[in-house]
Protein backbone atom coordinates (compact mmCIF):
# COMPACT_ATOMS: atom_id res chain seq x y z
CA UNK A 1 0.00 0.00 0.00
CA UNK A 2 1.42 3.40 -0.99
CA UNK A 3 -0.51 5.60 1.45
CA UNK A 4 0.75 5.29 5.07
CA UNK A 5 -2.71 6.00 6.57
CA UNK A 6 -4.31 3.35 4.37
CA UNK A 7 -1.56 0.89 5.33
CA UNK A 8 -2.32 1.46 9.04
CA UNK A 9 -6.06 1.01 8.40
CA UNK A 10 -5.53 -2.14 6.31
CA UNK A 11 -3.16 -3.66 8.88
CA UNK A 12 -5.75 -3.11 11.65
CA UNK A 13 -8.61 -4.54 9.56
CA UNK A 14 -6.64 -7.59 8.35
CA UNK A 15 -4.75 -8.26 11.57
CA UNK A 16 -1.43 -8.47 9.73
CA UNK A 17 1.47 -6.19 8.88
CA UNK A 18 1.17 -4.16 5.68
CA UNK A 19 4.15 -2.65 3.87
CA UNK A 20 4.12 1.12 3.31
CA UNK A 21 5.46 0.92 -0.24
CA UNK A 22 6.00 4.68 -0.57
CA UNK A 23 8.58 4.50 2.26
CA UNK A 24 10.61 1.69 0.62
CA UNK A 25 14.30 2.37 -0.09
CA UNK A 26 17.20 0.21 -1.27
CA UNK A 27 17.90 -0.52 2.43
CA UNK A 28 14.63 -0.05 4.33
CA UNK A 29 11.16 -1.58 4.44
CA UNK A 30 8.46 0.05 6.61
CA UNK A 31 5.44 -1.91 7.83
CA UNK A 32 2.23 -0.70 9.48
CA UNK A 33 1.34 -3.11 12.29
CA UNK A 34 -2.16 -4.26 13.33
CA UNK A 35 -1.86 -2.41 16.67
CA UNK A 36 -1.49 0.97 14.89
CA UNK A 37 2.29 1.12 15.20
CA UNK A 38 5.03 0.55 12.70
CA UNK A 39 8.08 -1.64 12.20
CA UNK A 40 11.13 -0.91 10.04
CA UNK A 41 13.48 -3.52 8.59
CA UNK A 42 16.86 -2.02 7.76
CA UNK A 43 19.75 -3.80 6.08
CA UNK A 44 23.42 -2.88 6.27
CA UNK A 45 23.68 -3.59 2.54
CA UNK A 46 21.23 -2.63 -0.17
CA UNK A 47 18.63 -5.33 -0.86
CA UNK A 48 16.88 -3.88 -3.94
CA UNK A 49 17.23 -1.18 -6.57
CA UNK A 50 14.80 1.09 -8.38
CA UNK A 51 14.63 0.39 -12.12
CA UNK A 52 14.33 3.12 -14.75
CA UNK A 53 10.57 2.50 -14.90
CA UNK A 54 10.27 3.26 -11.16
CA UNK A 55 9.62 -0.33 -10.09
CA UNK A 56 11.79 -2.05 -7.48
CA UNK A 57 13.81 -5.08 -8.53
CA UNK A 58 16.63 -7.28 -7.22
CA UNK A 59 20.18 -6.00 -7.47
CA UNK A 60 22.16 -7.57 -10.31
CA UNK A 61 25.90 -6.90 -10.28
CA UNK A 62 26.65 -8.63 -13.60
CA UNK A 63 28.71 -6.48 -15.95
CA UNK A 64 27.39 -5.99 -19.49
CA UNK A 65 28.43 -3.90 -22.51
CA UNK A 66 26.67 -0.53 -22.56
CA UNK A 67 26.60 2.71 -24.50
CA UNK A 68 29.34 4.41 -22.47
CA UNK A 69 31.40 1.42 -21.35
CA UNK A 70 30.84 -1.70 -19.29
CA UNK A 71 27.76 -1.20 -17.14
CA UNK A 72 26.48 -2.91 -14.01
CA UNK A 73 23.14 -4.57 -14.87
CA UNK A 74 21.06 -3.37 -11.90
CA UNK A 75 23.08 -1.45 -9.29
CA UNK A 76 21.74 0.88 -6.61
CA UNK A 77 23.53 3.74 -8.38
CA UNK A 78 24.52 3.67 -12.08
CA UNK A 79 28.08 2.40 -12.42
CA UNK A 80 30.18 2.20 -15.61
CA UNK A 81 33.67 0.75 -16.10
CA UNK A 82 36.10 1.53 -18.91
CA UNK A 83 35.84 -0.63 -22.01
CA UNK A 84 39.43 0.29 -22.90
CA UNK A 85 38.57 3.44 -24.86
CA UNK A 86 41.49 5.91 -24.62
CA UNK A 87 40.93 8.64 -22.03
CA UNK A 88 38.00 6.88 -20.37
CA UNK A 89 38.24 6.74 -16.54
CA UNK A 90 38.41 3.38 -14.77
CA UNK A 91 34.89 3.84 -13.37
CA UNK A 92 32.11 6.34 -12.86
CA UNK A 93 29.32 6.20 -10.30
CA UNK A 94 26.30 8.49 -10.45
CA UNK A 95 24.21 9.44 -7.43
CA UNK A 96 21.61 12.14 -6.98
CA UNK A 97 22.71 13.95 -10.15
CA UNK A 98 26.41 13.90 -9.22
CA UNK A 99 29.04 11.87 -11.05
CA UNK A 100 32.14 10.54 -9.31
CA UNK A 101 35.00 9.43 -11.57
CA UNK A 102 37.77 7.05 -10.56
CA UNK A 103 40.85 7.14 -12.74
CA UNK A 104 44.26 5.51 -12.87
CA UNK A 105 47.63 6.92 -13.97
CA UNK A 106 47.97 4.56 -16.95
CA UNK A 107 46.02 3.59 -20.06
CA UNK A 108 43.51 0.79 -19.67
CA UNK A 109 43.39 -1.99 -22.25
CA UNK A 110 40.15 -3.69 -23.31
CA UNK A 111 39.17 -5.73 -20.25
CA UNK A 112 38.05 -9.28 -19.62
CA UNK A 113 34.64 -9.47 -17.92
CA UNK A 114 33.58 -12.33 -15.67
CA UNK A 115 30.28 -11.79 -13.83
CA UNK A 116 30.78 -8.80 -11.51
CA UNK A 117 34.54 -8.60 -12.10
CA UNK A 118 36.45 -6.74 -14.78
CA UNK A 119 40.18 -7.45 -15.35
CA UNK A 120 42.54 -5.10 -17.18
CA UNK A 121 45.59 -7.21 -18.07
CA UNK A 122 49.13 -5.83 -18.13
CA UNK A 123 48.30 -2.27 -17.09
CA UNK A 124 51.99 -2.27 -16.19
CA UNK A 125 54.40 -5.07 -17.10
CA UNK A 126 53.40 -8.08 -14.99
CA UNK A 127 50.55 -6.19 -13.28
CA UNK A 128 46.79 -6.62 -13.80
CA UNK A 129 44.09 -4.30 -12.43
CA UNK A 130 40.98 -6.11 -11.16
CA UNK A 131 37.79 -4.29 -10.19
CA UNK A 132 34.86 -6.11 -8.55
CA UNK A 133 31.37 -4.71 -7.99
CA UNK A 134 30.19 -4.93 -4.37
CA UNK A 135 27.46 -7.53 -3.80
CA UNK A 136 24.96 -4.83 -2.83
CA UNK A 137 25.55 -2.82 -6.02
CA UNK A 138 26.62 0.38 -4.24
CA UNK A 139 30.29 0.52 -5.21
CA UNK A 140 33.32 -1.51 -6.15
CA UNK A 141 36.78 -2.49 -4.97
CA UNK A 142 39.95 -2.72 -6.97
CA UNK A 143 43.24 -4.55 -6.56
CA UNK A 144 46.49 -4.81 -8.46
CA UNK A 145 47.55 -8.39 -9.09
CA UNK A 146 51.34 -8.46 -9.36
CA UNK A 147 52.80 -11.51 -11.13
CA UNK A 148 56.29 -11.51 -9.60
CA UNK A 149 58.69 -9.71 -7.26
CA UNK A 150 60.38 -8.26 -10.36
CA UNK A 151 57.09 -6.80 -11.60
CA UNK A 152 56.52 -5.31 -8.15
CA UNK A 153 59.94 -3.66 -8.21
CA UNK A 154 59.41 -2.28 -11.73
CA UNK A 155 56.01 -0.92 -10.73
CA UNK A 156 57.34 0.63 -7.52
CA UNK A 157 60.17 2.39 -9.33
CA UNK A 158 58.09 3.38 -12.35
CA UNK A 159 60.13 1.32 -14.79
CA UNK A 160 58.24 -0.01 -17.77
CA UNK A 161 60.58 -2.93 -18.54
CA UNK A 162 63.90 -4.46 -17.51
CA UNK A 163 64.80 -5.77 -20.95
Amino acid sequence: VEDPALAVETAAECGTEVEVASARTAWDTLYATPDGGSRVETSAGAVRTRADDGDWRPIDTALVPGESGIEVSAPVWPMVFSDGTAGQPLATIERDGHVLEFDVPFELPAPRVDGATVTYSEVLPGVDLIASVNEDGTGFSEVLRVASPEAAMRSATGQRSTS
